[in-house]
């Protein structure tokens, strides 16, 4: 974690960065361009979620600012929070942040979760009270901060890792040896992994989440974000006051 002079550094360093967000959206604004920079950072694996409309949301911002330099990260969601406190981005497209007041939150699409398991070929899935008997462990994704982190209160199984990406927590799944969430339309587009298949009787066990953009309270509003906004009002319905 960052020393107290380490946070008063990065609050200057931000400050700085939105002083130059200012100047680049005047600029523009005087040529009627959102020109200047802008920075998306997205969460792994939200390509394979149709919902998110990841191709039209990309697209439809750079025929409306096509004058910004743009670049897009992919990044675990945990990373992507430091990344905006940061401003090493300037949104983030991920899931709702939970008891952080300093992000605002625009909801636009659901990600759901459920409990998956690698099985042999033509075995049925576990049930979930079969999971402790079996040795089976249960992986969870590395700072996770929304309602799944808590499900390893909630399961009493002796093996528990983390992993750091949604890649990971499928990774460790493909070994048979583990439990662990993934979004379903993840677990659709895997099919190919070996005898991935939901655990029997974990239905209840199922998380959905709330996705859609998020930027930190201090985070200056330029012209190329405002355009980003209204290209994400345009394709998934306004959702902004």
């Amino acid at each position: 974690e960052l020393t107290e002079l380490g946070q008063a550094a990065l609050l200057e360093t931000a400050a700085v960065h939105d002083l130059f967000a200012r100047l680049n959206t005047r600029l523009g604004e005087a040529r009627a361009a959102a020109s200047g920079a802008l920075t998306l950072a997205v969460a792994d694996n939200c390509i394979t979620n149709e919902a998110a409309r990841m191709p039209e949301l990309l697209s439809g911002f750079m025929e409306a600012a096509p004058r910004c330099r743009f670049t897009l990260h992919i990044m675990p969601p945990a990373r992507l929070r430091d990344a905006l406190r940061s401003r090493q981005a300037d949104i983030a497209v991920v899931g709702e942040p939970l008891g952080e007041d300093d992000f605002v939150f625009i909801p636009h699409f659901k990600e759901e979760f459920r409990l998956y398991v690698s099985v042999p070929e033509g075995e049925a899935a576990p049930h979930l009270s079969q999971l402790r008997a079996r040795g089976i462990g249960l992986v969870v994704r590395e700072g996770e901060r929304t309602p799944t982190a808590a499900l390893g209160l909630r399961l009493d199984l002796d093996l528990r890792v983390n992993a750091s990406g949604l890649e990971a927590v499928a990774l460790l799944l493909s070994t048979g040896r583990f439990a662990g969430l993934l979004p379903t339309h993840l677990a659709d587009a895997m099919r190919g992994l070996p005898r991935l298949k939901e655990v029997a009787g974990a239905e209840h066990l199922a998380v959905t989440t709330r996705f859609g953009f998020v930027v930190h309270t201090r985070c200056y509003r330029s012209l190329a974000m405002e355009r980003l906004f209204d290209v994400g009002d345009a394709i998934y319905g306004r959702q902004r006051g």
